[in-house]
This record gives structure tokens, C-alpha cells and sequence, in this order.
């Protein structure tokens, strides 16, 4: 019981600081930000021995553990804050995955929503949902992810 309570500190810490990048900075800036600083670590590989140990159910638990923080008015949650918590941990893992931004037409408004496609299985993508949104009629308007992202910024220097 406390791994999970200590667990869930981590990654209330986790999603604090995303969520203090995401308010100063453009999404697209900030994604790059937080990508290149554990960028190192990841193609080193350090923590990818834990990927057979971790699926789409445990990614779903963080985002539901974000969001209930955030109905308890611990912290603040986004989508996109929820889901790039995710993205970090299932790229520190060795998981590939791409933030996918969508958009859809409600009650006369375009509304936006972000989810975590998780691409370890070359069959079949498992969805990470903050907020268990119902995906139809999002249309993906962007795909986001940490090797593209890192890709693009360092053949622009």
C-alpha cells in the first residue's frame, strides 16, 4: 500500500511540473522542452527493462489518478497535461507512443482533446483516454512524438 501511495506522489510531482512547463510556454514548445530533458535517458535505455512489466491499463490509472486529483481540486489537469505525463513515462520506459491532439464539432463549437496511442504492439494501438472522453467524431488533427519531436528541433540547430 504505500508503493502505490508513494507511487501516486511521483507522479502528482510529475504532472505538477508538466503542468507549471505547459502555462508558460506554447504546448509545442513545452512538449520539446520536457522531451529533450529526459531524452538522454531514454536512448540510453536505463529504465526499458520495466516495459514487459507495465501496459495500457497502468497508463490508464495515472491519467485517472490526474484527474481525480484535479476533481478534488488538488492540482489542475488538462488532457494534455495527463497525457504527456503518460508520453514521459512510457518513453522512459522504451514504449513508443504518440500524443494525438484531435478535434470535433460540438454544439456549435470545435472542441479539442488529447489521448496517448501506445504503439508496442506492431497489431493493434492500445488507447491511453484521460477522462474516458468518447473518441468518435475527433478527427486527429496532430501527432506528437518525443523521437519526432527531438528529430525536428535537432536538424533545425
Amino acid at each position: 500500500m504505500y508503493f502505490m501511495k508513494s507511487n501516486n506522489a511521483y507522479i502528482f510531482l510529475i504532472h505538477s511540473l508538466v503542468r507549471a512547463i505547459l502555462l508558460e510556454k506554447p504546448i509545442k514548445d513545452a512538449y520539446l522542452s520536457i522531451f529533450k530533458s529526459i531524452y538522454p535517458c531514454t536512448v540510453r535505455g536505463n529504465f526499458s527493462d520495466a516495459a514487459k512489466h507495465i501496459d495500457q491499463s497502468y497508463f490508464q490509472e495515472i491519467c485517472d489518478f490526474i484527474y481525480q486529483a484535479d476533481s478534488s481540486e488538488i492540482t489542475s489537469a488538462s488532457c494534455y497535461s495527463a497525457s504527456i505525463v503518460v508520453q514521459l513515462l512510457a518513453s522512459l520506459h522504451g514504449i513508443p507512443s504518440d500524443m494525438v491532439i484531435g478535434i470535433k464539432k460540438q454544439d456549435e463549437k470545435i472542441v479539442g482533446h488529447a489521448w496517448i496511442e501506445l504503439c508496442s504492439d506492431k497489431f493493434k494501438t492500445k488507447i491511453v483516454n484521460p477522462g474516458h472522453v468518447d473518441l468518435s467524431g475527433y478527427s486527429p488533427l496532430q501527432r506528437m512524438s518525443p523521437d519526432t519531436a527531438i528529430s525536428e528541433w535537432a536538424t533545425s540547430i
